[in-house]
């Protein structure tokens, strides 16, 4: 199809324009002079960092491994998706931008028409996420300004994971049901980007919540710096680590002196008035390899280069605790 039997498909076509984009870079140019679905809970929950990007100050999300390989499987993942739900696709759909409020935009994934005639949009998304029967937020806004611009009523996720299963999530949107998200876009938009006005800063707390938030369930997660937080929990995380490891250094020292004395006096366990006992185990299958080296003619200094998990062992069972050693 052709740009205006695309446009034809839009039921507010009237009220926007098709935006040529030749390449990445005049795509990334054009997003820039605007805010578009994939803004949307930035507006809502990150509007300062997004004030950043929009007014040059910061560069913002370049990308990362996860959002290459969606890329790169984006016309893989739509042409199956169509196929296994009986669609008829339509790609390339043009950027588009609304003619009344020139800063809302749109770079729509694919359209598609549905075995009964019904026009909606497609989005591809390469996730490792499981959603277990719920749309993340931010997918649901996305796709909510995508239908409010486009005047259609239905999205479809074309969802599909790194080990290539697929999923077909159907979105349905009443009319006016992203009539407040718009609102908020305007808002950020004419009153933080045109008066070039900063919204106010999230507090540390809500930083750390939303970072908190945007990790939650992922395998893969965009790299992030350090707040002022998280340097003293990892200043005390560390403390704690170096604890742990000299505390079961020294457990252990202990106890193999302690296997290797009840070894010595034939002892197999000893009772504590608390009801704490140790016992002497020998490791099944373990190499005894002094006596195995003398036995085939060797020497007791060379069955020292042989190493290996300990031939015995102590079990200690404190008074409501277990621990094997």
């Amino acid at each position: 199809m052709n740009v205006a039997e695309v446009m034809a498909l839009i039921p507010r076509a009237e009220f926007l324009t098709a935006v040529e984009c030749v390449g990445r870079e005049d795509w990334l140019v054009e997003r820039g002079k605007g805010i578009g679905g994939s803004d949307l809970y930035r507006v809502l929950h990150e509007p300062y960092d997004l004030w950043r990007e929009k007014t040059g100050r910061d560069e913002g999300f370049q990308g990362n491994g996860l959002t290459e390989m969606g890329q790169d499987t984006e016309e893989s993942t739509l042409t199956r998706w169509a196929g296994d739900v009986g669609a008829t696709l339509i790609r390339p759909v043009p950027f588009l931008r609304d003619t009344v409020k020139p800063w809302l935009c749109a770079s729509l994934d694919a359209l598609a028409i549905m075995p009964d005639g019904e026009v909606v949009v497609v989005d591809a998304k390469y996730t490792t996420q499981d959603w277990r029967g719920d749309i993340p937020e931010r997918i649901y806004l996305q796709m909510a300004f995508y239908t409010a611009i486009t005047g259609l009523r239905t999205a479809y996720i074309a969802k599909r994971d790194p080990r290539g299963k697929r999923e077909s999530i159907p979105m349905s949107f009443a009319e006016g049901e992203a009539d407040p998200f718009l609102a908020a876009m305007d808002s950020f938009w004419l009153e933080n980007v045109v008066k070039d006005s900063p919204p106010d800063p999230m507090t540390e707390g809500e930083i750390e919540a939303a970072a908190l938030e945007r990790m939650k369930g992922r395998a893969l997660v965009p790299k992030m710096d350090a707040t002022a937080l998280m340097l003293v929990v990892e200043s005390e995380l560390a403390d704690c680590d170096r604890t742990m490891k000299a505390a079961k250094a020294r457990a252990d020292s202990i106890k193999s002196q302690i296997a290797e004395q009840m070894a010595l006096h034939g002892v197999k366990s000893i009772q504590f008035p608390d009801g704490s006992v140790w016992r002497y185990k020998e490791r099944a299958g373990s190499v005894q390899w002094k006596p195995y080296a003398l036995s085939i003619g060797g020497t007791e200094e060379g069955s020292k280069a042989f190493k290996g998990s300990g031939t015995s062992y102590v079990e200690a069972k404190h008074a409501n605790q277990d621990e094997d050693c």
